[in-house]
């Protein structure tokens, strides 16, 4: 056998061995790598599921945690809202129990400021009316002291001379018929003064300005008016009371002159005319008129 054939057969089994070793290779590696994806998809599956479940049980645990404090915070704002409906209920009770005492401090307050214009008033009438007749009484005493000296120096005259000089007697004369005279006038203003209307003014609704501009138009027509004084007890009223049969006619006038000054002040309320002349409880004395009058908020009313 020469050398060609023997090349030849070495090239053909070199061919058959490398055929059958890639074509068993080929299976090989192809089972191995189909073995290798598969663990790797395994795993893969795995690492993921591991991944997923971590990440879900984070997430699970910040949503509890968030939860918990999100319920923490809703008890403290309920623990919260219920001390301060507490807080509003105690502060309520307290305003409720307070208000009859607010009330009853508003009602001395305007007694006290009704007691103060009173005052007021009255020391004004003092000046007005009171204080001048005073001082007439004062020169009316100096003038009977001045007549008893003359009464008992004309006593001496007579019981020392059978007669009296006339110009002497017609001056005595003359002295005691003025001083007499005075006298007079001095007890009429004295009796005008001591019967001059009395109005004791209660009101409510209104402003206080309002009840002095009546009381002023009062005043104006010649009644003494103390003040005014705000009673809830006026709510509804509008009447003038008399409490004696003798002053029925000075009320009658004093109900023209209140509607009157309503109607100057450009009210359309009026006041009637209330009997208390057979009122059971403690009475005025005679002269003394008092007004109850519920004043509209505004004019017109």
């Amino acid at each position: 056998m020469d050398d060609e054939k023997l090349e030849l057969i070495e090239r053909r089994l070199a061919e058959n061995i490398t055929k059958r070793v890639q074509s068993q290779l080929f299976r090989v590696y192809t089972t191995a790598g189909l073995a290798v994806i598969a663990v790797l998809g395994i795993l893969g599956v795995s690492v993921l599921s591991s991944v997923e479940g971590h990440i879900k049980e984070l997430a699970r645990g910040k949503f509890e945690e968030q939860r918990r404090k999100i319920d923490e915070l809703f008890i403290d704002s309920q623990v919260r809202a219920n001390t301060a409906k507490s807080l509003i209920t105690e502060t309520s009770e307290q305003l409720e129990r307070f208000r009859p005492k607010a009330d009853q401090l508003d009602s001395t307050l305007d007694r006290i400021e009704y007691v103060h214009d009173m005052s007021n008033n009255l020391s004004e009438t003092y000046q007005r009316d009171i204080q001048p007749l005073e001082q007439k009484v004062d020169a009316l005493g100096e003038q009977l002291a001045a007549l008893a000296s003359q009464l008992n120096a004309l006593n001496a005259l007579l019981s020392s001379a059978p007669s009296v000089d006339q110009s002497a007697q017609t001056k005595i004369r003359d002295n005691i018929s003025a001083v007499i005279k005075h006298s007079e006038r001095i007890e009429q203003s004295l009796e005008q003064a001591k019967n001059r209307e009395t109005v004791y003014f209660q009101f409510a609704g209104g402003a206080r300005e309002q009840a002095v501009a009546l009381s002023r138009c009062l005043k104006a027509g010649g009644y003494i008016v103390p003040g005014e004084e705000r009673t809830t007890s006026a709510i509804d009223k509008k009447e003038i009371r008399y409490f004696h049969e003798s002053d029925k006619p000075i009320a009658e006038d004093l109900v023209q002159e209140l509607n009157a000054c309503l109607a100057l002040g450009g009210y359309v309320t009026r006041v009637t005319l209330a009997d208390f002349s057979s009122y059971a409880g403690k009475k005025n004395r005679q002269g003394v008129m008092e007004v109850w009058l519920e004043l509209p908020l505004r004019r017109g009313s």
